[in-house]
């Protein structure tokens, strides 16, 4: 139930935890009440400076072919969209399944134990256009297959006619 969902999450939130993930790969259907309590969570956890995934439920699997039934993560995708909830959960919260979610939420912690320092260098900012007119899952995807090194200032990476190892 939607107040059991709730009363899970924030069981979690005070044994410290910052980022959760709602799995939905095995909900058949959500109502209006369960819809707002994730969003009121959402937007609890946005404010304190957490984070609230839920994967399953993704735009990006609907199919343009309207005589198709959409897909279940579809079909709780539109419920989202119809009870207006978009307008608080951002879509950047939405993953196409958990393990996607999972390596959205590892990247997060890193750049929170990393510190403020690395993220002005951070390829996925507002401030670069690399990944301009991409959707939030593609996004997800490049950024669940990237790898982020540091290096030391100073350090040589590559020599000019160096081989590559790709």
């Amino acid at each position: 139930s939607a107040e059991a969902v709730r009363r899970e999450v924030r069981s979690l939130l005070e044994k410290g935890a910052r980022y959760i993930i709602v799995d939905m790969e095995h909900v058949n259907d959500v109502d209006t009440t369960g819809i707002w309590v994730l969003q009121g969570l959402y937007k609890e956890l946005i404010d304190a400076g957490k984070f609230l995934a839920i994967s399953h439920v993704n735009k990006q699997r609907l199919g343009s072919n309207i005589s198709v039934a959409p897909s279940q993560a579809a079909s709780l995708w539109l419920n989202f969209r119809d009870v207006g909830a978009l307008r608080v959960i951002d879509e950047s919260a939405f993953f196409a399944d958990t393990d996607r979610a999972l390596d959205f939420c590892e990247s997060l912690l890193v750049e929170e134990i990393s510190g403020e320092y690395f993220k002005q260098f951070d390829v996925f900012s507002d401030q670069t256009d690399l990944f301009k007119g991409m959707s939030v899952d593609q996004i997800h995807s490049v950024r669940a297959v990237l790898q982020q090194l540091y290096f030391d200032i100073g350090t040589t990476i590559f020599k000019q006619g160096e081989a590559g190892s790709s």
